[in-house]
């Protein structure tokens, strides 16, 4: 059985955390108000995963978040926080976070989002609440799904994850637009790193019009201008052809199956 070690000072937020983890059957390892507690409790009991909130008193969860990564390079840490605490998530993500969720949190983004983290082979304790199935395959070089799970037209419009260094910008078919408008927002938080290395993942898009290929021109050119690295991923391969005849200077590739 999966163990989860819970950081968040709020004693409701823990609570609906730990229901919400309790149900889909993994164990809590043990909760945290702080996160001096937490990089205890993680020396103490080893858990899984982690979830981290950043604003915290003694010590906040991007401290905490480096110091246990210091420790455990493996270890999986997801980030949540609020919106306006965009710059602080993208801090926590350079330092090894593997996930960032932004309040508020619903039980079927959580679960999605652990469940990728911890892969199939993640136990269900008996007893334990049936919960929705979820495909269990995954690219096994930016852990997204393959094609055919594309995110759902309601999701957000795109994700940030940081896969061995590299930040993977994961960008929903159905929303495309809206992602290539706040997606160069939200890489402004990540132009410091280095080295900086971005792939922009058209998961399960079908085709990308050319409005969306120019505002994504203007945020491929920002990472380039700070030193970065970019490349295209996609699952179709009309949709790589594409990709490539827009941006000649950057590899665009089939995502791996």
């Amino acid at each position: 059985m999966k163990r989860i070690l819970i950081v968040d000072d709020s004693a409701v937020m823990r609570k609906n955390l730990k229901s919400i983890l309790g149900r889909a059957g993994y164990e809590i390892a043990a909760e945290a108000t702080n996160g001096e507690e937490a990089v205890r409790a993680y020396a103490e009991h080893k858990p899984d995963l982690v979830t981290m909130d950043v604003t915290m008193p003694v010590m906040n969860g991007i401290e905490a978040v480096k110091r246990i990564v210091a420790s455990d390079a493996q270890a999986k840490i997801v980030v949540i926080s609020a919106f306006d605490q965009r710059s602080m998530l993208f801090e926590a993500m350079e330092n090894g976070a593997s996930h960032y969720m932004i309040k508020p949190i619903t039980s079927e983004k959580l679960l999605t989002v652990v469940d990728k983290l911890l892969g199939p082979e993640a136990e269900v304790r008996a007893g334990a609440e049936p919960r929705m199935e979820r495909p269990s395959g995954t690219d096994s070089r930016y852990g997204a799904s393959p094609a055919g799970d594309a995110p759902q037209p309601g999701a957000d419009p795109f994700a940030i994850e940081n896969r061995d260094g590299k930040f993977v910008v994961s960008l929903n078919p159905h929303r495309l637009e809206e992602a290539a408008a706040s997606v160069r927002t939200a890489m402004q938080g990540l132009l410091f790193v280095k080295p900086l290395a971005v792939a922009f993942y058209f998961r399960g898009a079908a085709s990308v019009s050319e409005t969306v290929l120019v505002r994504f021109a203007e945020t491929i050119d920002s990472v380039l201008h700070a030193g970065g690295t970019a490349e295209f991923i996609a699952d179709d391969e009309e949709v790589v052809r594409q990709l490539r005849r827009s941006r000649t200077d950057i590899p665009a590739s089939v995502a791996a199956r």
